[in-house]
């Protein structure tokens, strides 16, 4: 008998270090939005995975925090599905970040391949490392006029990133501190 879902209970709020890690037979993942923390190389080398389903919002992902790279199953997966007002699993190609979030973390969206457009509201003011490298169809991002720090590796490997649509002025621009030229989404 061939294990290839793995549907993580509502019961479990954190993910081990090393906890799936080499689990190469599993095409689908199945996360609670009750998870908050995902331990280093907690995913790593899911050859198969294809679809990871996620009970909860926009929001709620973004209150997991990350470990490392590999702590976060979409940089394996090629699908990211949520459930819509009729508990429908639909995909994901669009994101909102509403202002119930003050910072996004680390990695907590790298690897989001079919992901064309986010669009982060007005009070987000930091974007962790690598928060979305690897997203390889983003073609636009709106950034809010509140953000002054992006860190390393921000947009790495966005080479569809064509449009930014940026809500403060020039000066404003000017006050946002870049940890790396990676982490500038006009480079």
């Amino acid at each position: 008998y061939e294990v290839t879902q793995i549907e993580i209970p509502n019961t479990i709020k954190s993910i081990n270090n090393f906890q799936f890690s080499g689990f190469n037979n599993i095409i689908s993942l199945i996360i609670p939005k009750e998870i908050i923390f995902s331990g280093a190389y907690a995913f790593n080398v899911y050859k198969n995975l294809l679809n990871v389903y996620y009970k909860g919002t926009i929001e709620d992902w973004c209150n997991i925090k990350f470990d490392s790279i590999d702590s976060n199953p979409m940089k394996y997966a090629e699908h990211f599905y949520m459930l819509n007002e009729k508990s429908e699993w639909y995909e994901v190609t669009q994101i909102e970040i509403s202002n119930k979030i003050k910072s996004i973390n680390n990695f907590q969206f790298c690897g989001f391949d079919n992901i064309m457009n986010i669009s982060i509201l007005n009070s987000i003011i930091s974007i962790g490392c690598s928060a979305f490298s690897s997203c390889s169809s983003l073609t636009s991002i709106t950034l809010p006029k509140k953000i002054n720090f992006i860190d390393n590796n921000v947009f790495e490997e966005c080479k569809m990133l064509s449009k930014v649509y940026y809500k403060g002025t020039v000066e404003d621009w000017c006050n946002i501190t870049f940890s790396s030229f990676t982490s500038n989404p006009m480079y």
